[in-house]
């Protein structure tokens, strides 16, 4: 998970979700009152995904932080990251910073079509990326770099298999 803009002044953390979800009756009127930014990966559509990019901007220019799932899907490993939240943190010149959630396996395994309400998730947070940390690149190769360098940090905190792992060659 990431969470851009990160900043002790920022009280607000905007979600940033599959647009579906505020369709559910009761989750989508909770996401709704956070202002949730809703995106949809499957969407080829250009003006789509420039709309949810710009409402990202607004929010991070009023001062607010956004919390990114970058895989966009729940998995058994971790998955390839979507550069989205890299993207908009160089465009806003804001930091990245990835955290790591210890524990939410076991919440989701075996689902029929309820998760479990209670367990124990461990957060652990990680340095910052910042915008120089992409080395100067800019546009979608500084968002890759970043979002390569987020999710290292957030693969080496790990209780549950990377897909990219060296061992599941």
């Amino acid at each position: 998970m990431l969470a851009v803009n990160m900043s002790l002044d920022s009280r607000t953390v905007v979600p940033v979700v599959w647009y579906r979800m505020l369709d559910f009756p009761i989750l989508g009127l909770f996401l709704k009152s956070l202002q949730a930014v809703p995106v949809d990966n499957e969407q080829l559509e250009i003006s789509q995904r420039v709309r949810s990019l710009r409402l990202m901007l607004r929010h991070l220019r009023q001062g607010r932080s956004l919390g990114v799932l970058p895989e966009a899907v729940r998995q058994e490993q971790l998955g390839h990251f979507n550069s989205g939240a890299a993207l908009v943190a160089l465009q806003a010149e804001v930091p990245l910073v990835p955290f790591t959630l210890r524990g939410v396996q076991p919440l989701f395994k075996s689902l029929n079509h309820c998760p479990k309400l209670y367990g124990k998730v461990k957060v652990i947070i990680h340095p910052p990326l910042f915008p120089s940390d992409a080395e100067g690149l800019k546009g979608e190769k500084g968002a890759a770099l970043l979002m390569k360098k987020a999710r290292a940090r957030i693969a080496s905190a790990l209780d549950y298999p990377d897909s990219l792992s060296p061992a599941l060659d």
